[in-house]
């Protein structure tokens, strides 16, 4: 994921989040690694929406990413349940391959559907106006039966 931040940068960010989910360091170095990786989630180095400071607790982000990992198998099994209309966006230039996260789980919900925005990160509404309107009209008319 971190692939495109320089190395020096890369490395202590890496440090620091795997320091974070053990529920190690405080809110400061937890912070300091999301404001390292922040450039990665964005399809352009000239482009990247404004990083903003925020409250962070180690505790909350390392029970948060346990209870996931414990739950995952659960969530996993219940996604052939669902039974509304459900679409994902995927940015193509997502450090998260869409094809590796919301691509999988997609077609794991029956009629879900994914689409991938050309030219935008992990925030594809910042980088491509307008898609999730499109997305919202096409989800909204699936709902109707029009889609």
């Amino acid at each position: 994921m971190l692939r495109p931040i320089p190395e020096r940068d890369r490395q202590l960010a890496e440090q620091l989040d795997e320091q974070a989910m053990r529920g190690e360091g405080g809110p400061e170095a937890a912070l300091e690694s999301m404001r390292l990786a922040w450039p990665a989630y964005f399809a352009s180095s000239d482009h990247i929406m404004a990083f903003r400071d925020t409250r962070v607790s180690v505790p909350a982000y390392a029970g948060l990413l346990e209870s996931l990992v414990t739950a995952l198998p659960l969530l996993e099994s219940a996604l052939a349940d669902l039974k509304v209309p459900l679409g994902f966006l995927a940015g193509a230039r997502s450090p998260m391959p869409h094809d590796q996260a919301a691509g999988p789980t997609a077609r794991a919900i029956p009629a879900a559907w994914l689409e991938v925005i050309e030219g935008a990160g992990h925030f594809p509404w910042f980088e491509r106006p307008g898609c999730v309107r499109t997305a919202l009209q096409r989800l909204t008319g699936a709902a109707r039966g029009t889609a």
